[in-house]
């Protein structure tokens, strides 16, 4: 009779586990679906963005080049030598080719990392806020 206690007891603390049911394993699922949901959203937005300002970029680098053909025909024609016109155009451009290509440019690839990752980490934070803070959804409802 001893045994047959400890056997009911056995079987009552077996069934008293919790075990995951179908609602909690799709809420599990459905959260991990809204979290690569996120995360590829943000991969889109930060590819988006990155895109956009290549271009702009682009088009500002050929509107200088422009200009500063223009800028040697003028000095050519001020100085009656197309060559060194274009010469004295090019200078300023070699100076800052040589300053930067002999400069340390670590500053600037860490600010330009600290910069892509703080803009990604911020966006990250403002689009899972709602899975970070599970009573958050409780209040939206109500």
């Amino acid at each position: 009779m001893d045994s047959d206690s400890k056997e009911q007891h056995t079987k009552k603390s077996a069934s008293n586990r919790i075990t995951p049911g179908p609602d909690i394993r799709k809420y599990v699922e459905n959260r991990i679906e809204l979290f690569s949901i996120t995360v590829a959203e943000q991969i889109a937005f930060t590819v988006s963005t990155s895109i956009q300002k290549f271009i702009g970029l682009l088009f500002l680098s050929f509107g200088i080049v422009f200009l500063w053909i223009a800028l040697g025909f003028f000095l050519g024609e001020l100085l009656n030598s197309q060559a060194l016109g274009f010469f004295l155009a090019s200078l300023p451009l070699l100076i800052l080719g040589f300053i930067f290509y002999n400069r340390s440019s670590k500053n600037l690839e860490q600010k330009i990392q600290s910069d892509i990752i703080e803009k990604i980490a911020l966006n990250f934070e403002k689009k899972t806020a709602s899975l970070a803070d599970p009573d958050n959804d409780k209040k939206k409802l109500n």
